[in-house]
């Protein structure tokens, strides 16, 4: 059984960076102490305690391309490796390997509410007798603007929000200032934050590697040799199952005469880490014992043409 989980922040990616092996119970020096709850409501905040065998480990076809080995433990450097793949960057050098435009947005706090602007230069236009578009005559782009962001608020009235830079470009054309419209603080907190922007690109996927609960919970009951050897066994699985999912969807996808093409990869970029225990039920108690494997993939692959793609 497996499970899907896309990854798009930064928070998620550092909680597949820990080198734990079980929900729930944290380790401090020698103490080991229950968790009752979860750190926050997320599911990427739930616990886990810190053992040997939680060693995150590279996966993948496509490792090579980037100079890593499949194989390999990841020490500091390696999850700092890990974070660029991550960022579409190159592991070692830090170079980006994946440009998009269609997930760049600007920052939350450069956006400023638009029905501010838009009430005000409908109220410009009033004053003088005129329609609001007339006080853009001459300017066709901003006037196709004004006329997109009229409706935009009449159906999301002040949830709706744009980039003071853009704000500032409507309200020149109709002869306004932003500084007569929002209020000092705000402003200046807008045109702080005026090139900062957020990828909210899907930057992986945690594939969750799971099994019936008879065979999970087995590894927990044997010796510890058999245990081993059970465990040794789950990950030659997990390898066996990376390399069919390379063969499923290890493709990118380009164009060709306007129509969508699959173009082959090298192979996946990712690294694995094994969980031995299942989430707490909330009642202070450790989680059951469950062991099932996380393999974290970068929605990046080397195409055959010698472009990064995701």
């Amino acid at each position: 059984m497996a499970w899907v989980t896309a990854i798009r922040d930064d928070e998620q990616v550092e909680y597949r960076l820990r080198e734990q092996a079980g929900c729930s119970v944290v380790a401090s020096e020698d103490v080991v102490q229950e968790q009752a709850e979860p750190v926050s409501g997320e599911a990427v905040e739930y616990r886990l305690r810190e053992e040997g065998d939680a060693a995150l480990v590279w996966m993948g076809s496509g490792l090579a391309a980037v100079g890593l080995t499949e194989g390999a433990v990841l020490d500091e450097a390696g999850k700092d490796a890990a974070r660029r793949l991550m960022a579409g960057c190159h592991p070692e050098t830090g170079a980006r390997l994946i440009r998009t435009r269609t997930s760049a947005r600007a920052h939350p706090l450069a956006k400023l509410t638009t029905a501010r602007l838009v009430e005000a230069i409908e109220a410009a236009a009033e004053e003088r007798g005129v329609a609001a578009a007339d006080l853009l005559e001459g300017k066709p782009k901003q006037q196709k603007v004004l006329a997109q962001q009229q409706r935009m608020v009449h159906r999301q009235g002040d949830r709706h929000r744009m980039q003071v830079g853009t704000l500032h470009k409507l309200a020149r054309a109709a002869g306004l200032s932003l500084d007569d419209v929002y209020g000092e603080q705000e402003l200046a907190d807008a045109r702080e934050h005026a090139d900062a922007r957020v990828d909210d690109r899907v930057r992986g996927w945690d594939l969750m590697l799971d099994m019936p609960k008879s065979d999970s919970a087995l590894a927990g009951l044997l010796p510890d040799a058999d245990g081993q050897e059970y465990r040794d066994l789950v990950h030659r699985a997990k390898t066996e199952t990376l390399r069919e999912v390379e063969r499923w969807v290890g493709y990118a996808v380009g164009s060709e005469d306007g129509r969508p093409v699959r173009i082959a990869t090298g192979g996946l970029l990712a690294w694995s880490v094994e969980h031995q225990s299942a989430r707490p039920m909330g009642d202070g108690q450790p989680g059951d014992p469950h062991l099932h494997l996380h393999i974290t993939i970068a929605n990046m692959a080397l195409c055959e043409d010698g472009e990064w793609r995701s």
